[in-house]
């Protein structure tokens, strides 16, 4: 299985983003305080049902999932700079490719508030190999 390579090269693709600051961002089991001030991304790698995409001398797999971005502001302060974080995000993994990994078409989708925060979505679908 190649889990551990998509998640390495969609996490160094994501910190080659302009101004990125690893504090800013959330990643799975590990604990994040929010900063006091500005917006702040949760990463989320899902995985979904891998296929057979050829046979040759033994079957090849194509993994496929989506990389979701949720990005936070707080409340009562505007949606219009966590909506342009957010195209920016769609914008920089959209239709990116590397070694056997597909970045493919990101949509953007506006969640709200879910308590102290408001929601935007960034997902972007992807295959391996």
């Amino acid at each position: 299985m190649n889990t551990t390579t998509i998640h390495r090269l969609i996490a160094e693709h994501i910190k080659t983003m302009p101004d990125f600051s690893a504090r800013h961002w959330a990643t799975g089991n590990i604990n994040h305080t929010p900063p006091a001030q500005g917006l702040w991304q949760r990463l989320s790698i899902q995985t979904a049902s891998s296929i057979m995409s050829g046979m040759a001398d033994k079957p090849m797999t194509r993994q496929r999932g989506a990389v979701v971005v949720q990005v936070f502001g707080r409340l009562n302060t505007g949606e219009s700079a966590i909506i342009a974080q957010a195209d920016n995000i769609a914008q920089h993994l959209g239709y990116y490719s590397h070694e056997h990994l597909e970045l493919l078409t990101p949509t953007v989708t506006t969640v709200g508030s879910d308590g102290d925060f408001y929601q935007v979505n960034v997902r972007v679908p992807y295959r391996y190999k």
